[in-house]
């Protein structure tokens, strides 16, 4: 049992395609706690938070994505869904904004 909550965070931190399909489990950052000095791993952590992608649970059916952002950006926002269903905004979202989504995923296959 030894290690056992590290080993189960490392794990979630470098998830395998099964875990990322069940629903919004992105990867994460791995630090030491024995670090003299935190200043990378609070880097690290900074980096994936202003990244705001979204892990969706499926890659969306032909054209049925729909994203609404409240507020509306200032600037023209675009979005594009990476193969791994990561959904991501170029250039970045302002922090508190809103995102709505609407899409269908492929039917499940037995």
């Amino acid at each position: 049992m030894k290690g056992f909550y590290g080993t189960q965070y490392a794990l979630l931190s470098s998830p395998s395609s099964s875990l990322k399909n069940l629903g919004r489990l992105l990867p994460g950052t791995l630090g030491s706690i024995c670090s003299a000095n935190y200043t990378r791993e609070m880097g690290d952590i900074a980096a994936h938070i202003k990244s705001r992608d979204l892990q969706l649970p499926c890659h969306p059916m032909n054209d049925t994505l729909r994203v609404a952002l409240e507020p509306s950006p200032g600037s023209a926002t675009s979005h594009s869904v990476s193969a791994d269903n990561q959904l991501s905004f170029s250039p970045s979202l302002p922090a508190g904004t809103k995102v709505k989504l609407q899409f269908t995923c492929p039917p499940a296959s037995n």
